[in-house]
C-alpha cells in the first residue's frame, strides 16, 4: 500500500478514535496524526491496521499513539504458512480406478471395502485378511 492511500486510511480511522475519544483534536491535527502514523505503520496491511483500531477501541479508554497500535499489530497479523510445494512427480506405482472404489467404499459397497482392504495390505506389505 503507497504511503498517501495508508496516509488516507489512517486519517479515518483516526477520525473514528476521535469521535470515539472526543479528545477536541482539529481535523488538521488528526491530518499531521495520519502522516505520523503512516510513517510508522509502514508495511502494515489495511486488514491488520483495521483490526489494531478495533482491539485498541474495545480495550483503551484513551485515543491511541503509534506505540499503542505497533504494541498489538502483531496479534492482530493473519498467520501466514509457509508450506513446502507438493513434488509434481510422486513415487511408487498408481492405482488406475482408485477413486471409483474409494467412494464406493466409503457408500458402503462391500465389494469396494474388501478391495480397498486388499489394497492397504499391498501397500502395507501385508495380505489382507478376509472376514
Amino acid at each position: 500500500m503507497s504511503q498517501e492511500v495508508l496516509r488516507r486510511k489512517l486519517l479515518v480511522c483516526l477520525i473514528d478514535a476521535e469521535m470515539v475519544y472526543r479528545t477536541g483534536r482539529s481535523q488538521e491535527e488528526l491530518a499531521l496524526l495520519a502522516d505520523i502514523f503512516a510513517d510508522d505503520l509502514a508495511g502494515e496491511d489495511a486488514e491488520t491496521i483495521d483490526r489494531a483500531f478495533a482491539v485498541h477501541r474495545r480495550g483503551s479508554t484513551r485515543f491511541p499513539t503509534p506505540a499503542h497500535i505497533l504494541a498489538i499489530i502483531p496479534q492482530c497479523r493473519t498467520p501466514r504458512y509457509d508450506y513446502a510445494a507438493l513434488p509434481m512427480e510422486t513415487e511408487g506405482t498408481r492405482t488406475p480406478g482408485i477413486g471409483v472404489v474409494v467412494t464406493r467404499a466409503l457408500r458402503g459397497d462391500e465389494e469396494a471395502r474388501q478391495e480397498m482392504a486388499r489394497l492397504m495390505g499391498q501397500a502395507m506389505g501385508v495380505q489382507a485378511v478376509r472376514q
